[in-house]
């Protein structure tokens, strides 16, 4: 009893031993893409951290800017205020 099944374990190996050498292949071949890949990302590692460096600097230069536009809006306000006086009192 047990020769038949030991016989289907056989031919199912027979069956899947080409498919696991085609994997091995495609692995083979697809190797040497993911290292470059690796390579490519290696390489856009400092693009990125000098990127992020630049919005670093763009937010503080935003952040310094805010007050000047809120300033300058107040003074706008002011400035309109005080033309409306002139012109109210006249």
């Amino acid at each position: 009893m047990a020769f038949p099944v030991e016989e289907k374990r056989n031919a199912v190996w027979e069956i899947t031993f080409p498919v696991e050498e085609k994997q091995n292949a495609v692995r083979e071949i697809t190797f040497p893409v993911e290292e470059k890949r690796n390579a490519v990302r290696e390489m856009a590692f400092p693009v990125e951290e000098k990127r992020n460096a630049v919005r670093e600097i763009a937010f503080a230069a935003e952040e310094k800017q805010n007050p000047l536009r809120e300033i300058a809006f107040l003074v706008q306000e002011q400035t309109k205020s005080s033309r409306k006086n002139r012109f109210s009192s006249s």
